[in-house]
């Protein structure tokens, strides 16, 4: 950097223009006190010209620069080299401290008129259409009238209900008054009172819509429940509750207890809500709770929201481009060919499944056996075949069930959280809430009316099972969802014996499609733990019996530090 020339004033222009003369050195004060001053050049042996307004700057005792205006318009004087003293910029901090200063409040208020603009923008933009999440643009417009199309739906269930030709033929059975027959779905009546049944009281009635079961109907056409025998054992298992009034459901119990009794039929539950465990327990049967229903509440649910989910949310944003989603309602008018389309992709995922992962199922569905309760969801590859579907029921009045969700390989990845994501959206303008259905739990929770040794080896039993079959997939699949709550779903055993309650968990294992095979590894180890744990249990009550042990009132705990605990009661016991 150029360094500037500080020329001294001539002692003629000093009095001229009052200004103290320069020392007899020329260049400091005879005094530390003493002022003097010089005005800025522009270097060189020559003397400087002043641009008018000229600037001389004032040093006081040699600790600081001010400049001050000058009364010289202009100056054009010779002196010599020697009277010239160059400085250097680069040391003047205060100069460059003060310039970045100003540099930095003018950026902070170019920064804050931004951001007030920003703002501003949003702000309008805000008042003009709210934001949309990525679920509403990808769903458009469907939706958006369905509650109308729903109470229409009900309508028609509801003039369907009683058809004068059709009646329930009855008997009367250990004192009750219980249908000579059941039904199926070919049976288009029976099919009608089950679509009244299930969109009022709900429950979880997806084996209504696959074929191998059947229908029971209570003589009063109140009570529907469907159900599959398993021959070699002589046991009717029924999935979910009676689908019935609140009221009525102990003595629906009790009917189809009598219908089956009749026959020579044990009986066994599936999935039995806690109400209907109730109902067991009270006529002395066995309950074990297995599973549960996870529920999601759309209104409130933060995927939707957009505040959890961050990559479902993107999955929907690049798949609404990809792959727009498509609605198909069979009460608005059924199309055949579509719904051959869509049965087709199921059983092929389903098949391709089933030889992968030997998985476990209880229903193989016919999608659209109750076509007014029935919604689904699907995409479409580049040729318009449907390459991944989402099932939506409705199970009573605000409630859907979810199932079946499936995607075929070819379908881009993410589908079926996409399809979840849209149909979770879809429920939410509906105001109605979504189940996932059943969940198994790792462990069993609370048993009921069954012995202690029957107890444990059907909590090693269950425990084997859902490491076998990897049933911690299905929960963590939901988990990514964030449900709201859950429900209890329990296995009912109608027997109060020993050799009923296993000839009905045996044959809930048959309706299950449950293979042995791979539960043996996983049962083994679980066992071989607990035995090793009873023989060290064992050896160490020997040892304590003998007198060789003595019981320790301590123990290690996991802060380092031995704390005093009480003796445990069985070793204080047997010592």
């Amino acid at each position: 950097m150029p360094a500037l020339t500080i020329s001294l004033l001539p002692a003629s222009l000093a009095e001229q223009y009052a200004l103290e003369p320069p020392s007899p050195n020329g260049l400091t004060p005879t005094s530390v006190d003493e002022p003097f001053h010089l005005y800025l050049g522009s270097g060189g042996d020559s003397a400087a010209t002043l641009v008018d307004p000229p600037k001389v700057v004032q040093i006081i005792g040699g600790h600081k620069l001010e400049n001050v205006p000058s009364k010289v318009s202009s100056i054009d004087t010779s002196t010599s080299a020697s009277d010239s003293v160059s400085l250097d910029l680069d040391s003047d901090v205060p100069l460059k401290t003060a310039k970045a200063d100003k540099a930095g409040a003018k950026a902070a208020r170019r920064q804050a008129r931004r951001d007030l603009n920003r703002t501003k923008r949003r702000a309008e933009a805000a008042a003009i259409e709210p934001q949309k999440q990525p679920w509403e643009v990808a769903l458009g417009d469907i939706g958006t009238s369905a509650q109308g199309r729903t109470q229409s739906a009900s309508t028609q269930i509801a003039s369907q209900i009683t058809p004068p030709q059709f009646e329930v033929a009855a008997e009367t059975r250990y004192g009750r008054k219980v249908p000579i027959r059941t039904y199926n779905l070919s049976h288009a009546p029976a099919v009608a009172v089950v679509e009244a049944l299930v969109a009022h009281y709900g429950a979880w009635s997806i084996t209504f819509t696959d074929p191998s079961y059947g229908i029971f109907l209570s003589p009063a056409l109140d009570v529907a429940l469907s159900f599959k025998v398993v021959c070699s054992l002589r046991v009717a298992v029924a999935f979910g509750d009676p689908v019935c009034h609140p009221a009525r459901l102990p003595s629906a119990v009790a009917e189809f207890h009598a219908f089956c009794k009749a026959r020579g039929w044990g009986i066994a539950f599936v999935a039995a809500r806690s109400a209907a465990a109730k109902v067991a327990q009270v006529m002395g049967w066995a309950s074990i709770q297995f599973a549960v229903e996870q529920i999601v509440e759309p209104a409130s649910n933060p995927v939707l929201d957009g505040t959890r989910g961050r990559r479902q949310n993107l999955v929907v944003k690049k798949l609404a481009r990809e792959a727009p989603v498509r609605i198909y309602c069979p009460s608005e008018g059924p199309d055949a060919g579509l719904e051959a389309q869509l049965q087709a992709l199921y059983e092929t995922v389903y098949a391709a499944k089933e030889e992968r992962d030997g998985a476990p199922y209880s229903t193989k569905l016919r999608l659209f056996a109750l076509p007014h309760l029935t919604t689904v969801l699907y995409t479409t590859d580049s040729a318009g075949t449907p390459n991944g579907m989402v099932g939506l029921l409705r199970v009573g009045d605000g409630r859907y069930l979810l199932d079946p969700l499936v995607a075929n390989p070819s379908a881009p990845v993410g589908t079926t959280d996409y399809l979840t994501v849209l149909a979770m959206g879809y429920t939410r303008r509906l105001g109605a809430s979504l189940s996932f259905g059943t969940e198994p739990t790792p462990q069993v929770g609370e048993v009921h009316g069954m012995r202690r040794f029957m107890e444990d080896e059907t909590r090693l039993v269950h425990a084997a099972t859902y490491t076998a079959f990897g049933m911690d997939g299905k929960r963590t699949l939901h988990a990514k969802f964030h449900p709201a709550r859950t429900e209890a779903l329990h296995l009912v055993l109608g027997s109060q014996g020993i050799l009923g309650q296993s000839a009905a968990a045996a044959a809930i294992w048959r309706a299950t499609h449950l293979h042995y095979r791979p539960v043996v590894g996983p049962l083994v180890g679980l066992v071989e733990q607990r035995r090793a744990g009873e023989v060290l249990e064992g050896m160490l009550s020997c040892l304590v019996q003998r007198g060789q042990l003595q019981p320790s009132l301590e123990r290690y705990s996991s802060s380092g530090k031995d704390t005093v605990c009480e003796e445990p009661e069985r070793i204080r016991t047997s010592a």
